[in-house]
């Protein structure tokens, strides 16, 4: 709708709306609780090991989110996985979110990379197929096997059950 607005602000949006929607009464006070929770999410059990390989196998490890820089940055350091990132590419500065074809021209003119080099990797499908349609390397994580991914033309070229897999099947492509 090009009507940006910092994710955080959606986040709260969202929060009332599902509040609403289910119809739970949400204090200002609560509110302002679970938006900080939000912020301070543990890392799955393999995160930590899985980026240590890939870093081992030369990897430049970005993380590539529609959240702000700081807010991103203060997740990935409250679990503990910052020093494992050599790049925070936020939105913030195009002001647009994801999957819009302008955050993955972004994120590969950030990393200063060649397109064919870049991988994304993300458990959410609308991100690995808007990062697909821009010719960008894609791996799915579908924690939940019983979770399909979305049927558009584009596919993961990668599918994983968790990160631990991932330095394994990168290694081989």
């Amino acid at each position: 709708m090009k009507k940006y607005r910092p994710f955080d602000v959606c986040t709260a949006q969202a929060l009332r709306f599902v509040s609403a929607q289910i119809g739970i009464s949400v204090s200002g006070e609560a509110q302002d609780e679970l938006m900080s929770k939000y912020l301070e999410l543990p890392a799955y059990p393999d995160v930590t090991g899985a980026l240590g390989e890939l870093a081992a196998q030369g990897f430049t490890i970005a993380a590539c989110s529609n959240g702000t820089e700081s807010a991103v940055r203060g997740a990935l350091n409250h679990a503990g996985v910052l020093p494992r990132f050599s790049k925070i590419v936020s939105v913030d500065p195009i002001r647009t979110f994801k999957p819009d074809p302008a955050v993955y021209e972004y994120l590969v003119a950030e990393l200063k990379a060649e397109r064919e080099m870049v991988w994304l990797i993300s458990s959410n499908p609308f991100d690995v197929i808007g990062a697909k349609a821009c010719g960008l390397r894609t791996a799915w994580v579908q924690r939940d096997p019983k979770r399909m991914f979305d049927p558009w033309e584009f596919e993961p070229d990668l599918v994983v059950h968790g990160l631990a897999e991932l330095p394994g099947k990168l290694k081989s492509v």
